[in-house]
């Protein structure tokens, strides 16, 4: 009888590791494309920033040489 018992334990053990690895995988299939595409807009908001960055400082530049331009008029 006890014999029986660790079998059934250990194949209820067997199933559940399986299941286990099942549940894993298909989480790690559900959530990849979600951190990547988080990742990715991360980026793509980190790269808008550092263009409008670069835009404010040579319009600031460009309206500095105007001002100067038009005082030696």
């Amino acid at each position: 009888m006890r014999k029986r018992l660790n079998d059934a334990d250990a194949v209820f053990c067997a199933q559940l590791d399986r299941i286990a690895a099942s549940f894993h995988e298909s989480a790690v299939q559900l959530l990849t494309p979600l951190l990547l595409e988080a990742e990715a807009a991360g980026r793509v908001q980190s790269m808008r920033k550092r263009i409008a960055d670069k835009v404010i400082s040579q319009s600031r530049a460009a309206i500095s040489q105007l001002q100067a331009d038009l005082s030696r008029a």
